[in-house]
C-alpha cells in the first residue's frame, strides 16, 4: 500500500475491558457493524490482540482505505482511537467517511460468556461506517 494520510481520527471510551473490544471487532463484526448502502463488510488485516486491530476498506471507491483501533486500558474500561487513513483525500463522492448510516446502537457491550443481540452495538456510533469526521475539511 502506498504512503496514507490520516483523515479521521477519534477517540472512544467504553466499560468493557479490551479483549471484548477486541473481540468485538475481530471475530463478532457481524452482530454489529450495520453497512450503509455502497460499503462493504470489513477484513481484518493486522490484528495484535489485545491491543490493535485493523481493518480493510469498508468502501469500493477507497479500496486502499483502512480503519486502524488502538485499544488500551482506561480505568476498568477501554479507550478505542478510531484511525482512518487513505492515500488519497476522501470526497464527498467517494468514501464513507462522509456516509451517512443508522447504527442501531443500544450502546451496550456484551458481557463475557453472554450472546450480543443481532445488530447492537459495542457503543460504536458510526456515520457511514464509524464516526469519525474528516480532519482538515
Amino acid at each position: 500500500m502506498s504512503k496514507s494520510d490520516v483523515y479521521g481520527d477519534r477517540v472512544h471510551r467504553f466499560a468493557a475491558p479490551a479483549w471484548v473490544i477486541f473481540d468485538a471487532l475481530t471475530v463478532g463484526q457481524d452482530e454489529w457493524v450495520v453497512l450503509a448502502p455502497g460499503e462493504t463488510a470489513p477484513k481484518v488485516i493486522e490484528s495484535e490482540r489485545p491491543r490493535r486491530v485493523v481493518w480493510s476498506s469498508l468502501w469500493p471507491v477507497g479500496p486502499d482505505d483502512t480503519v486502524e483501533f488502538r485499544l488500551s486500558r482506561y480505568g476498568a474500561g477501554t479507550e478505542v482511537r478510531f484511525v482512518c487513513q487513505a492515500p488519497r483525500r476522501p470526497t464527498r463522492e467517494g468514501s464513507g467517511l462522509h456516509g451517512s448510516a443508522s447504527t442501531g446502537s443500544s450502546g451496550a457491550i456484551p458481557g463475557p460468556g453472554s450472546t450480543p443481540p443481532a445488530r447492537r452495538s459495542p457503543g460504536i456510533r458510526r456515520r457511514g461506517a464509524l464516526d469519525v469526521p474528516i480532519l482538515g475539511g
